[in-house]
């Protein structure tokens, strides 16, 4: 987050295989939780605000 920070980024997006069980802390400080597929797999994308972490 701190790299997002010094490059000006507002959001950053983590992408979990959906195998992988749910985080809550993320959950918790995410702006978004959503299901998405990039290159044919199924990934959990955690949305977060830089400025709020």
């Amino acid at each position: 987050m701190v790299w997002a920070k010094d490059f000006n980024h507002k959001t950053v997006f983590i992408h979990f295989l959906y195998t992988r069980p749910e985080y809550k802390f993320l959950r918790k400080i995410a702006k978004n939780v959503s299901q998405s597929e990039l290159y044919g797999s199924q990934f959990t994308t955690y949305e977060l605000e830089v400025d709020s972490a």
